[in-house]
């Protein structure tokens, strides 16, 4: 069993492995090189069709198969989560702007968007300034946060 971080990683092992190249590979699979630049490197997808015709060529076993259709999966289900955790950010975007400007009283709950809870956008935009590699930066936006969870859990 192999424990690739991606989708594309899998199918740049298999295309390697068979010792192809980008160009190769999309000939037999009639698909443009682009398209699997955008698969190794960008995190674009195979169709379920494309996905039967790249075991074919690979002669990928059942194991392997599903093995790649579970990444797949798990490939598509992030790239729609972080769709949905954007979107539900910037829809808080002019609230953030009107609690930094200090316009607290056009503040309501309803410009909060209801799904996913505003605990959990909290927790996953700490989640991502923890990550910002400049420590004033990080510090700047965290006091923001703090502030902001703690004007709407009282």
């Amino acid at each position: 069993m192999l424990h690739l971080g991606s989708f594309g990683e899998y199918i740049k092992h298999y295309r390697t492995s068979k010792e192809l190249n980008q160009i190769q590979l999309a000939d037999k699979m009639e698909i443009s090189a682009a398209f699997i630049t955008n698969i190794e490197n960008k995190g674009t997808l195979f169709s379920e069709e494309k996905m039967e015709k790249f075991a074919q060529l690979m002669s990928l076993d059942e194991i392997s198969y599903n093995e790649l259709l579970l990444q797949r999966t798990i490939d598509h289900y992030e790239i729609e989560r972080n769709k949905r955790f954007f979107k539900n950010l910037k829809k808080m975007l002019p609230l953030y702007e009107r609690i930094q400007a200090g316009n607290f009283d056009s503040v309501s709950f309803e410009d909060i968007p209801s799904t996913p809870s505003t605990g959990e956008i909290i927790s996953q935009i700490k989640l991502l300034i923890g990550k910002i590699p400049d420590e004033q930066v990080k510090k700047f936006l965290a006091t923001d946060i703090d502030y902001a969870e703690q004007k709407f859990s009282s």
